[in-house]
Order: C-alpha cells, then sequence, then structure tokens
C-alpha cells in the first residue's frame, strides 16, 4: 500500500465533494439545495486545507484521505473519508498505514462531529477500528493508539483509597465506544469485569489521563485515573 502527501490539495476536492454530497457528515450538508450545499461543502474543504496536510492511501487505485495537523500535545484528525467504494476494512487499513507512516511520537485525536447516522457511524467504529477509542466527554474525542501492539490496554495509574488495589494494574477491552444511551463502557482488569463511568479526561503532551468511577456492579465503586500512551 502507498502513502502519498498530497502537494496540490485542490486535486482532493472532487473526492471530498462526492463524499460530502452521498454521506452528509455535517447538518448543514443536508439542505435541499445543491447549490447551497455545495458552497457549504466547499467552505468546509477550505477550512481544512488551510491547517490540516492530506494524506492519500493507495494500492491499484484510491482507497482514502486523511486530513492531519499537528498540533503541540497532539496529532489532529480533522477529516477522514473513503474513496470509489472502498471496503471498511480496507479503507481502516489504510488509515493505519498513514498513522504509521507519520511515525510522531505524539497521539492521535479527534472529535465525533458528524450529526447524522451518528450512532451508526459509531457502531462502524466500533466494529471495524480496533485501534481506537470513543470517550464520552463533551466532544466525543476519539483517540487511536499507533502500533497495533498497544490495542486494548489502559494502565491505572492513580486512585481514591478504596481503589488502591488497582494501581499499576492494566485495564483490558475489546471495544471502547459510548452508545447513545450510556455513558458507561467495561473492562477487563486481572480478568474480572470493571464498569467505567468517564468524567473528565486531560490531554497532556504525551498521554491522555482519563479520570473515571470504577466498579464492578456489586459491591465496589471508586475512582482510579487511567493512562492512554502511544
Amino acid at each position: 500500500m502507498k502513502i502519498t502527501q498530497i502537494k496540490d490539495k485542490e486535486e482532493v476536492w472532487q473526492d471530498f465533494y462526492n463524499f460530502c454530497s452521498r454521506s452528509k457528515p455535517y447538518r448543514n450538508m443536508q439542505v435541499g439545495s445543491n447549490n447551497v450545499r455545495k458552497v457549504f461543502i466547499r467552505k468546509k474543504f477550505d477550512d481544512f486545507c488551510n491547517y490540516s496536510d492530506i494524506y492519500l492511501a493507495s494500492n491499484e487505485g484510491k482507497i482514502g484521505y486523511v486530513f492531519i495537523n499537528e498540533e503541540e500535545r497532539f496529532n489532529h484528525v480533522a477529516f477522514l473519508f473513503g474513496v470509489g467504494g472502498s471496503k471498511f476494512t480496507k479503507m481502516i487499513k489504510g488509515f493505519y498505514k498513514i498513522l504509521d507512516h507519520i511515525n510522531s511520537p505524539k497521539y492521535f485525536k479527534s472529535e465525533i462531529r458528524r450529526s447524522f447516522k451518528v450512532d451508526i457511524y459509531k457502531r462502524w467504529i466500533d466494529k471495524y477500528d480496533k485501534r481506537a477509542i470513543i470517550l464520552s466527554d463533551e466532544d466525543q474525542t476519539v483517540l487511536w493508539y499507533n502500533s497495533d501492539k498497544m490495542i486494548g490496554q489502559l494502565k491505572v495509574v492513580a486512585s481514591n483509597e478504596i481503589a488502591n488495589h488497582l494501581v499499576g494494574k492494566t485495564a483490558e477491552y475489546n471495544g471502547f465506544v459510548f452508545k447513545k444511551d450510556t455513558t458507561v463502557t467495561s473492562v477487563l482488569i486481572d480478568k474480572k469485569k470493571y464498569l467505567l463511568d468517564i468524567k473528565d479526561v486531560e490531554f497532556l503532551r504525551d498521554s491522555v489521563v482519563i479520570n473515571t468511577l470504577i466498579s464492578n456492579d456489586e459491591d465496589f465503586v471508586g475512582r482510579v485515573s487511567l493512562l492512554f500512551k502511544p
């Protein structure tokens, strides 16, 4: 698979327009008038181009694009989309290749800004994107590991007294996506199931700290801080 940084961003415009016309990720792209919708799509494209680098994954044809800008503490994924009916699994592999191609010590962060079919989008991430977690903070933050070796692990780095026995332990999970009707997800620590109710998120220079209530859904409730580090 080939990864290319696009120098002439205008080359991406038609693919971007076609995707947004079909997928309608933002509310103002759902208006009835084609002309008005095209103006909104163009404005969004220009905004992304002003501060993002664009990467293309290809393999005997285009697979997908990723718009990324480097910020002080992390790499921000501003937008990503597939091209030409690429299969989900193929598109995700292309996305991973782009992240690994950048090979940055910083973690990758985004937010769910989609307003159309957002729950379907979350389920899609949960099913296909095994290197992502979605948090339940105000921005519905998405974080990516930049190595397959780190999939599904968060380290407990602090706690209140009742949960002190969990400090230093690794929280493992299969999926880490919050559904529309809940802010709780589950993890395994020492093969025991715990429920997490995230309260706030701290974005540090080389890691993210997730502060959460933790319980075993029976007789234990405490507070822990989980470390996400690429």
